[in-house]
């Protein structure tokens, strides 16, 4: 399968403070990759790296085989355009309609009649479960709604790669199950690459294929749900439930000094 991302040894240090140490990874065109780890942890600062927000100290990305590490600006416009990105905090703009808010993008790129863009957003609404709330604001819509409708702009332009940062954050369990059915739909519907960032072990357990666990700056796994649930390492046992721990490992030394994740 292809290799869609690709991130070679990236470090980057604000700071006193050592973020990201030697992170390498790939991912493979069409599948979810979940990045997963404590908050604070460099999750987000890994997923700026990759759409070219943040230049490292050291290392490089690749993007179909495209680096982006050496692009500013207007060299990086191409690479973006291939990206969609959906916030923590869905980062709507309260001025807007939703309809608005959808349709940012692709009024800016000013290469479709207003009909068009009408059309885009009342396709990507439905994409995501929400027609006929265009005329809404944002401060009118619930949590997961605002999350529903950050996924709708992302997708306005087609991206062939969508970064989530901490989907299911702030939500309750039921809407959380919503969103991350979602993602799982319009994986196979679009068939596109996804990264996400998330400290939920369920949420990476149920939308990733595989999932690397970022600890202390550094990938210290990169496996499928299935052998996180049966790994015995200690480090990657802070992020399982202690029911998995216990049937997973047995008797592991430190099972009693861990705590729930």
């Amino acid at each position: 399968m292809k290799t869609k991302i690709e991130v070679l040894g990236i470090s980057k240090k604000f700071g006193d403070h050592q973020v990201l140490r030697d992170v390498s990874l790939k991912v493979k065109e069409g599948e979810n990759l979940v990045i997963i780890g404590s908050s604070g942890g460099g999750k987000t600062v890994l997923l700026k790296h990759i759409i070219g927000l943040l230049k490292p100290d050291s290392g490089k990305i690749l993007i179909d085989g495209e680096e982006v590490t050496d692009k500013d600006g207007f060299g990086l416009k191409p690479l973006r355009k291939k990206f969609g990105m959906v916030f923590q905090s869905s980062a709507l703009f309260n001025s807007l309609t939703v309809a608005e808010n959808i349709g940012l993008g692709p009024r800016e790129a000013r290469i479709y009649t207003e009909k068009e863009i009408k059309e885009i957003v009342e396709e990507k609404l439905q994409l995501v479960g929400l027609e006929g709330i265009g005329d809404l604001m944002p401060e009118e819509l619930s949590g997961g709604m605002k999350k529903r409708v950050a996924l709708a702009r992302s997708l306005a332009m087609n991206p062939e790669i969508i970064l989530y940062d901490e989907p299911t954050s702030e939500l309750d369990p039921p809407t959380a199950h919503t969103i991350n059915q979602l993602i799982l739909n319009l994986k196979e519907k679009l068939k596109v690459t996804s990264v996400t960032v998330t400290h939920d072990i369920n949420c990476a357990y149920f939308i990733g294929d595989r999932i690397a666990m970022l600890h202390e700056g550094k990938i210290i796994k990169v496996a499928t749900p299935e052998e996180i649930r049966a790994s015995c390492d200690p480090i990657v046992g802070q992020f399982l439930t202690r029911d998995e721990w216990k049937k997973g490992c047995p008797g592991s030394p430190g099972l009693t000094e861990r705590n729930d994740a």
